[in-house]
C-alpha cells in the first residue's frame, strides 16, 4: 500500500468551513481521478504556538505508479481546486510513503 498525505495547517477561524470543503467537494474530486482508492482526514492533536489547526489528509493508492502518475498529472489542478477557495490561509506539505 502507498499513501500519499497532505498535512494541512489552517486557520482556526476557518476550521469548519476547510473540514466541510474537503470532505464533501476536495477529496470526491481527488478520488474521482481513479488514482486513490480511499482517503481519510486525521486532526493532527499537538497544538501550534500560533493556534492553527493541523489536519493529515491521507489518500491511498494501489501502486506508487498511480500516486507518481497523480502527481504529475492532476496534482496541479487539484492544488488550484484547493487553493482557489483558501488562498493564503492555507499552508501545507506533501510527503508519499509506503507500507512496510
Amino acid at each position: 500500500m502507498y499513501l500519499y498525505n497532505v498535512t494541512v495547517s489552517v486557520e482556526k477561524s476557518l476550521v469548519q468551513e476547510w473540514v466541510d470543503f474537503m470532505k464533501n467537494e476536495h477529496i470526491p474530486l481527488v478520488i474521482g481521478t481513479d488514482f486513490f482508492y480511499d482517503a481519510r482526514i486525521m486532526k493532527v492533536l499537538v497544538d501550534s504556538e500560533d493556534g492553527d489547526v493541523s489536519y493529515a489528509v491521507q489518500y491511498f493508492a494501489k501502486s506508487l505508479k498511480d500516486i507518481q502518475d497523480y502527481l504529475n498529472n492532476r496534482a496541479p489542478e487539484m492544488r488550484k481546486h484547493h487553493s482557489d477557495k483558501f488562498g493564503e490561509k492555507i499552508a501545507a506539505f506533501r510527503t508519499v510513503l509506503e507500507e512496510v
